[in-house]
């Protein structure tokens, strides 16, 4: 019995998201949110500026390492030193 009120506590919690969305963004806005939520899988209780910080952040390391991996390589193959990888 436990679990049924878990499931139906977590209906109401989200049918009280959805309309909290709704009122804010409108049904686009929903239908944007479940799209949003279905592709990548987060649950509601991350909020949607959490999940952009955290794609900005991977953004930015993705960067970084690609940038590093690059200049590594033009030193190891290539003999760039400091100042010209730099340059």
């Amino acid at each position: 019995m436990a679990r049924i009120d878990k499931l139906e506590r977590a209906r109401q919690e989200g049918m009280s998201y959805a309309l909290e969305v709704a009122k804010k963004k409108g049904i686009e806005g929903l239908e944007e949110e479940l799209r949003m939520r279905g592709i990548t899988g987060i649950p509601i209780g991350v909020s949607r500026s959490a999940v952009d910080k955290a794609v900005e952040n991977i953004k930015n390391q993705t960067l970084d390492t690609v940038n590093i991996l690059t200049a590594m390589t033009l030193h190891d193959e290539f003999g760039f030193g400091a100042a010209r990888i730099e340059r």
